[in-house]
């Protein structure tokens, strides 16, 4: 048993983690520029209260003239600021942790990193009226208090993200509710329900989907009609053929003589002919009303000349007796047309097949093909002026003066074939006496 295929995440899911992500990254990025800012603005107040004080012990190293001076008792951090002012190689002035000797006497003036006593210390040195001051502080001092000035956003960030999450999830869930309900609504349709969605008020994000499926059930409503309108049509058409054979049948068995079966059973396989006639065209026009797209590919180059023999050929195939009726004027190099072979040769097969149905056996009928187009003329009864427009308009219309085994199908293929391949179809008074049919050819791509 086949597995099922893995369902792939919720919309909303995909939303709340790459909401999720982006609004981490942005909190790591804002953390790190304000770790940064706050790191250099420390730096610099640190710096300054260095400056400051340098110089508030060079005003008091003026005035110490006696031994040692210890300002300051010793404290228990390890990391205490430092502080030494030296006349001459001794110690005037100095902090609880600073030593007895001059520590720095190389600095220059200004600030300058150095190491004592197993650490890294920020020191900024003076010098002025005989004495150097030099004030440091540690570079780990300094990084504690910046974690100090940091130590609530364990408590405050966690606790904000939380909250932003369940906001984008309460957004996410309201934002997407106008999805849910195209999905209950279409949920809620019957298989037979093809009435379009309802798009007002909808996100405009939603409206091409929308417009998407409404187009589609428009489709699905146009070929369901058409697939009734084909079951109904051959229903409707086929009955009286096969009532026909029916009845034919039942003569040729209750004939009492060779002559009278004879006729019947001539009359049953003219109406198996006219029956297979009528499927060929009731599919053929099943076909055309799918109306397909125009192909992805160039359309081939194709000689309508050689078409229009292949096609008569097939067509005196089955009505031998007009063969000496027949006329084709073609030229001797062919007539190469870009267009597509199917549809051409379904409609010649079409007119042609039209003028040897209704003009009687003995009238002539002719085919011209030049490289503008092609003419069918036939020398039959035709038709009235006023109804060559009803031509494959409806379909099963004959014409009142209509003769033949015709089904009224015929011009209906003729105009669809002619719109899928962009051919132009006129009607006119044949000079044969009869209909005569203008196919002017659709110009190069």
């Amino acid at each position: 048993m086949t597995a099922p295929a893995p369902r792939a995440p919720s919309l909303q899911r995909r939303l709340l983690l790459s909401l999720l992500g982006g609004l981490v990254t942005t909190v790591v990025v804002l953390g790190l520029l304000s770790a940064g800012t706050m790191w250099g603005e420390l730096d610099e107040q640190l710096d300054e209260q260095l400056v400051q004080t340098a110089d508030l012990l060079l005003q008091i190293g003026a005035q110490v003239s006696g031994p040692s001076l210890q300002i300051g008792a010793p404290r228990e951090e390890a990391h205490a600021q430092l502080f030494q002012v030296v006349r001459q190689g001794q110690v005037l002035i100095r902090s609880a942790h600073a030593p007895h000797e001059a520590l720095w006497p190389s600095a220059p003036p200004g600030f300058s990193a150095r190491t004592w006593n197993g650490s890294d210390w920020r020191v900024y040195t003076v010098h002025g009226e005989g004495l150097s001051v030099w004030v440091a502080d540690t570079q780990a001092q300094r990084l504690h208090w910046l974690a100090e000035a940091f130590e609530s956003w364990p408590v405050i960030w966690p606790t904000a993200f939380a909250v932003l999450c369940g906001l984008l999830v309460l957004g996410l869930r309201r934002v997407l509710e106008p999805l849910r309900a195209v999905e209950a609504e279409v949920a809620r349709r019957q298989p037979g329900s093809l009435q379009p969605l309802q798009t007002d008020p909808l996100p405009r994000e939603l409206e091409p989907l929308v417009q998407a499926l409404n187009a589609l059930l428009a489709r699905v409503h146009q070929t369901l009609s058409r697939e009734r309108q084909f079951t109904a049509d051959a229903a409707h058409e086929l009955r009286t053929p096969i009532a026909a054979l029916r009845v034919q049948a039942q003569v040729a068995q209750g004939a009492t003589d060779d002559a009278e079966r004879s006729e019947a059973l001539n009359a049953v396989l003219a109406g198996c002919e006219r029956a297979a006639h009528l499927v060929d065209q009731l599919l053929a026009l099943a076909r055309l009303d799918e109306d397909p797209a125009e192909p992805a590919v160039a359309l081939p180059l194709v000689d309508v000349a050689a078409l229009a023999r292949d096609v008569l050929a097939e067509l005196l195939s089955v009505h031998p007796q007009r063969a000496d009726d027949v006329q084709l004027n073609a030229p001797e190099g062919g007539v190469p047309v870009t267009t597509d072979p199917l549809w051409a040769r379904l409609l010649l097969r079409n007119l042609l097949d039209n003028a040897l149905r209704y003009s009687p056996p003995g009238a002539p009928v002719h085919l011209t093909v030049n490289p503008t187009g092609l003419r069918v003329d036939d020398g039959g009864p035709g038709l009235p002026p006023d109804t060559w427009t009803e031509l494959g308009q409806q379909r099963f219309w004959r014409g009142s003066a209509a003769t033949g085994s015709g089904t009224g199908l015929g011009w209906a293929i003729v105009r669809r074939c002619a719109h899928h391949v962009g051919w132009a179809v006129e009607v006119d008074q044949s000079p044969l006496g009869g209909l005569g049919v203008r196919v002017g050819f659709a110009p190069p791509r």
